[in-house]
């Protein structure tokens, strides 16, 4: 019934592009299988309702493994040429490494630093790492207006503290997939210097 729905949602073209995605998620089910991830944990799931955003139409169904989610199966196509297709499926490698681990979600990701800071704490260090070693500052506005936002989710007591054990590991994530960029005593002052920078801003603000 669903690839009846997905026919219907490409505007007549032809069910080879259909038939062709979803051979590609009967690929991606078998890479899982391999790895460990066995087609019999899997569930596939979703709405195959057509959406539409901007020049762009698709469906999008969702795999899940042992009722947690793995990743999704979109297919989307232009809306004036339905004509022209394409595939998107995949999944984070941290979630497939969670799901082979018997390890927490935080502990996967972050590893035993879990037991002293917050994932939230964690992330946010994680991803202000990236945008730093790219160079980005704290600003107003495009990313260096993203990083702001993100330094905000650091307390000013940790940044106070001192950062440079957070972001040394994190910096070694990011350089093991390519990341280039400053090394973990820049970055980590970069990062501090920008959380006391903006407390001491709405304390000023805060005063009478």
């Amino acid at each position: 019934m669903a690839r009846g729905h997905l026919r219907r949602g490409v505007q007549g073209t032809g069910g080879s592009s259909v038939e062709r995605h979803a051979g590609l998620l009967d690929v991606w089910i078998g890479a899982l299988s391999a790895i460990g991830i066995h087609a019999s944990r899997l569930t596939i799931h979703g709405d195959v309702e057509v959406w539409q955003r901007g020049l762009v139409s698709g469906i999008t169904l969702f795999c899940d493994c042992d009722g947690r989610a793995v990743s999704d199966a979109v297919l989307l196509w232009h809306t004036a040429d339905p004509s022209r297709m394409a595939s998107d499926i995949g999944s984070g490698l941290e979630r497939l490494r969670w799901l082979l681990s018997s390890r927490s979600w935080a502990e996967t990701t972050f590893g035993p630093v879990t037991q002293y800071c917050s994932v939230d704490v964690l992330d946010a260090v994680r991803a202000a790492t990236f945008l730093v070693m790219s160079g980005v500052r704290p600003g107003r506005q495009g990313a260096g207006y993203s990083l702001r936002r993100l330094l905000q989710r650091i307390p000013p007591s940790v940044a106070a503290a001192g950062l440079g054990r957070l972001v040394r590991q994190q910096r070694g994530y990011w350089a093991q997939i390519g990341v280039t960029g400053s090394e973990w005593p820049q970055v980590s002052m970069t990062i501090e210097d920008g959380v006391l920078v903006q407390e001491r801003g709405q304390a000023s603000r805060r005063s009478p």
